[in-house]
């Protein structure tokens, strides 16, 4: 899954005994050792969290507005905020002699920058999000 950047879901019906349970509990208990060391790559959530996330990234819409200093993203999302509570990652092309300062509200939000990219969870309906960049010295 993590060489493909796809979705996936595990599942099993005991960990020592039931339905498709492991041969050593200690099989299971590695793979969740593996995946706790891998958290900066990979998102564990329930099949609410996901679904409510799928649903917002494909209903938000955005305006994007120039500043002197970067950019002011202006979320939109016609979901009811109550049911749908996951946070959304925004993901810019960056240029890597660049970094980024973002806040949305008095908030300032924490940004991973990747090779050529930066990014970074917002709330969908947290209002204005504003981006500063800045050269890297």
């Amino acid at each position: 899954m993590l060489a493909a950047e796809d979705w996936g879901v595990t599942m099993t019906h005991g960990i020592t005994y039931g339905y498709d349970h492991f041969s050593d509990a200690e099989i299971f208990w590695e793979h969740l050792r593996k995946v706790k060391a891998q958290e900066d790559k990979i998102w564990v959530g329930t099949f609410r969290e996901v679904a409510a996330y799928i649903r917002e990234q494909k209903a938000i819409t955005y305006e994007v507005v120039k500043t002197a200093k970067g950019f002011t993203v202006l979320p939109e999302l016609k979901l009811d905020a109550s049911l749908f509570t996951e946070p959304l990652t925004a993901v810019i092309e960056l240029d890597n002699n660049r970094k980024l300062t973002v806040r949305q509200g008095r908030r300032k939000l924490k940004v991973q920058i990747l090779p050529g990219k930066a990014l970074f969870d917002f709330d969908p309906f947290g209002g204005a999000i504003h981006v500063e960049m800045q050269k890297n010295n």
